[in-house]
């Protein structure tokens, strides 16, 4: 059993992999290759040279009170049912964070599906840091919190599933909906939300937004784990995830 890199020969193994465990048609998965992640930022478990478990690396960056921080999102982890229950994922897991590291990475952060996988990933040293929180207005917005901000190939691509209701502008992504007069973010991508939430105010002509982005933190709701390579990371929390991919 080896880790190591992707390369072109494993796309047909990759693909196969993605279609058994997440039961996307080509074209979806053509789409995240062109879109959201390289062959360099895929990792793979080799037995007998083929690629039996992967996962994938999707750059992204940490905002916190105007600091900038290099994230990856670990996505799309699958292992082939056969090569299941054999460690191979826990020893996937330890080389992402040593690609991570070699690679300038600050923190690696995840959304497990269950709460057996939030169990699991905690085993292999990720923490409980990433949440939805409860709508609040405008002007309520904290722009210093901190959150996950994704680059425009994302966006894009999550635009793609999510057609007229998402915004795309100057300051950031949206995707929202709306209410009589009023518009309600479901999530949204920004370095600096109180700019894009200026930006849709203009544009849908309303002083009515609403964002998942209360500083009540009683009612937030976990969404993911981060695994902290950076020492500065170590004691951030209450991190607003927004995209998730799903």
């Amino acid at each position: 059993m080896i880790c190591s890199v992707a390369n072109k020969q494993d796309k047909p193994a990759l693909y196969s992999l993605w279609q058994s465990a997440f039961g996307d048609d080509k074209k979806t998965v053509d789409t995240f290759f062109e879109n959201a992640v390289s062959l360099e930022n895929a990792l793979v478990v080799r037995k007998n040279g083929e690629a039996v478990s992967a996962l994938y690396i999707i750059p992204a960056r940490l905002f916190v009170s105007g600091k900038s921080y290099k994230a990856g999102y670990i996505y799309a982890a699958a292992t082939f049912p056969e090569h299941r229950k054999k460690g191979y994922m826990s020893k996937l897991l330890d080389f992402a964070r040593e690609h991570a590291e070699q690679n300038g990475f600050d923190l690696l952060f995840l959304k497990p599906d269950s709460e057996y996988l939030y169990k699991y990933y905690e085993k292999n040293g990720y923490r409980t840091a990433l949440y939805s929180y409860p709508l609040t207005s405008f002007e309520n917005i904290n722009p210093d919190r901190a959150m996950i901000v994704w680059d425009k190939n994302i966006e894009m691509l999550d635009r793609s599933f999510c057609g007229d209701e998402a915004f795309l502008g100057e300051s950031g992504y949206a995707v929202y909906s709306r209410a009589e007069e009023k518009i309600i973010i479901d999530y949204f991508s920004s370095a600096h939300p109180d700019r894009l939430f200026e930006e849709m105010k203009n544009t849908f002509q309303t002083k009515n937004i609403y964002a998942p982005f209360s500083d009540d933190f009683e009612k937030r709701k976990k969404e993911g784990m981060i695994l902290p390579i950076n020492s500065e990371i170590k004691c951030i929390d209450n991190i607003y995830l927004g995209i998730t991919l799903e």
